[in-house]
């Protein structure tokens, strides 16, 4: 695993080498953006290349220190994560000893902060000092994708490297390449996740997805249908899978985008589900270009909504009511 290997990102991937190369690597980092979009992978290759043998700004996978990395077994690379859903004190006392002790194999010590955002407000008061004056030999790679949990103090002492979802292109160039997936179905899965090549595997890999697709279908017949009682058997169906509304809801606009496509253009290459044109014309006849453009609105304004954490049962309510009335 090396700089070269990870997707996207080109931007960083550039920087990092340069900095390492020349020896100019921050000693406290922030790697935030959203989830699944490989900024643990990129501050484990940070480390990699900081500790290869070679100095060359991007690891070698040939010297001792690569291998050792590549088996997970490196003496001068930690990682912290969530205990529960905290990072605790405890966790961070143990950190501090563990830089406090010069390096063993490599010219550095290396320690990755997982989801950042779950260190308490005592163990991120706790670390301050540490970014206030980190070693020389130390080096602290923070990730989160909810950076603004983090406090200012904190922010103030890392240097913050904002990294972006992946383009469509390149999740469908990679789903591609490495599974067995249609191109329509590469394209779907793209949109659903965001720019977050973690999640399209998810889609992929996990039955869940299926289960999204089988639901929601039946939910837009119903809505069609104005039927009131199946959507009430469907609503048990939110209540079970809250964990993935979004990417429920997320599903339902691109059906209502392909629809809206459908009534304006007519061609079926346009489509994400054009294999299922007999299904989009049925539904399409009963909805005009007003009506879908609502809905759309309808579902991202509930995504918002559950962002800002409203109440859910309601949320969903809501949005089924409007659906219904369009």
């Amino acid at each position: 695993m090396s700089f070269k290997t990870i997707i996207g990102h080109e931007q960083e991937k550039s920087y990092f080498k340069k900095v390492i190369r020349e020896n100019n690597l921050s000693h406290a980092l922030l790697l935030e953006g959203p989830s699944g979009i490989g900024k643990k992978l990129m501050a484990f290759t940070i480390a990699k290349a900081l500790f290869c043998d070679h100095h060359t700004g991007e690891a070698c996978d040939t010297c001792r220190n690569c291998i050792k990395m590549n088996h997970g077994n490196h003496p001068d690379y930690s990682v912290i994560e969530a205990d529960g859903n905290q990072i605790k004190n405890a966790q961070i006392e143990a950190f501090q000893e563990f830089v406090n002790v010069k390096p063993y194999d490599a010219e550095y010590k290396v320690v990755v902060i997982d989801d950042a955002e779950k260190m308490n407000l005592s163990s991120q008061n706790r670390i301050l000092k540490t970014l206030e004056e980190p070693a020389e030999d130390v080096v602290i790679i923070m990730v989160s994708d909810q950076p603004d949990r983090l406090l200012p103090t904190v922010l103030s002492r890392a240097q913050q490297i904002k990294m972006n979802g992946l383009s469509d292109d390149a999740i469908i160039s990679y789903l591609k390449s490495h599974y067995s997936v249609e191109t329509s179905e590469a394209e779907m899965i793209a949109k659903l996740a965001s720019g977050s090549i973690g999640r399209s595997i998810l889609y992929l890999e996990s039955e869940i997805f299926e289960v999204i697709r089988k639901e929601v279908k039946e939910l837009l017949i119903a809505i069609d249908l104005k039927d009131q009682s199946k959507l009430l058997e469907l609503n048990s169906f939110f209540i079970k899978e809250k964990e993935n509304i979004h990417e429920i809801i997320e599903y339902m606009i691109l059906w209502y985008r392909d629809l809206l496509l459908y009534k304006k253009s007519k061609l079926k290459q346009l489509l994400i589900h054009g294999h299922e044109l007999d299904f989009i014309k049925k539904l399409a006849r009963n909805l005009s270009i007003k009506q879908l453009i609502s809905n759309i609105e309808s579902l991202e304004l509930t995504k918002k909504k559950l962002d800002q954490h409203g109440n859910y049962d309601l949320t969903i309510d809501t949005m089924l009511v409007k659906l219904l009335e369009a």
